[in-house]
C-alpha cells in the first residue's frame, strides 16, 4: 500500500498536476493533502491517468483531505475532530490499520502550553482508538507543526 502526503500550503493550482504525476508514477493508493483545493477541482487531475479512480473519503471540514482508490467500505471513520481524523482501514487479506490524519495548530496561533495540550489530547484520542480496535497498528500522517524533540511530540 502506498501513501502520499503533501501540505499544498495554498499553492493549489500550481501543484495539482505535480501531485497527479506523483500519484501515477508511484501508483499511490491513498492521497492525503492539507490546505488543498476542494474535490471538484482535484479529482479530475487525480483521475486523468486512466488508472483506478480515486474517491474522496473526507469532507470539506477535515484538516487533511483523504482520497483513496478503495471502496468506502474499507475506510471507516472512527473519530473526526477539527484538527485530526482517525480511520480504520481494513482491506481484504491484509491486517487492519488505523490511519490518523492530522494538521495540528500553527505556532503562530498557539503558545507552547496550548500546543503541548493539543498534542496530549491528540495522543489520548489515538490511544483510545487503538484500545477500541484491539491493536496498535497505527499510521499517523500529516503536519503536526512541531519539531521532533519539542514537548508536544515527546
Amino acid at each position: 500500500m502506498t501513501f502520499l502526503f503533501w501540505n499544498l500550503r495554498g499553492k493549489q493550482l500550481e501543484l495539482r498536476s505535480v501531485v497527479a504525476r506523483l500519484v501515477s508514477l508511484h501508483r499511490v493508493d491513498v492521497v492525503l493533502l492539507a490546505e488543498c483545493p476542494p474535490p471538484q477541482l482535484l479529482l479530475p487531475s487525480l483521475n486523468a491517468g486512466g488508472e483506478p479512480e480515486f474517491f474522496p473519503c473526507s469532507n470539506e471540514h477535515d484538516s487533511v483531505a483523504v482520497y483513496t482508490r478503495f471502496s468506502h467500505g474499507f475506510m471507516v471513520l472512527q473519530k473526526r475532530q477539527r484538527r485530526y481524523t482517525i480511520w480504520r482501514l481494513a482491506l481484504p487479506a491484509r491486517k487492519e490499520i488505523l490511519l490518523v490524519t492530522a494538521h495540528l495548530g500553527s505556532k503562530r496561533h498557539l503558545g507552547p502550553t496550548d500546543k503541548t495540550g493539543e498534542c496530549r489530547d491528540f495522543a489520548e484520542a489515538i490511544r483510545a482508538a487503538e484500545e477500541n480496535a484491539c491493536h496498535s497498528k497505527t499510521l499517523i500522517v500529516g503536519d503536526l507543526n512541531l519539531n521532533p524533540f519539542e514537548d508536544g511530540i515527546v
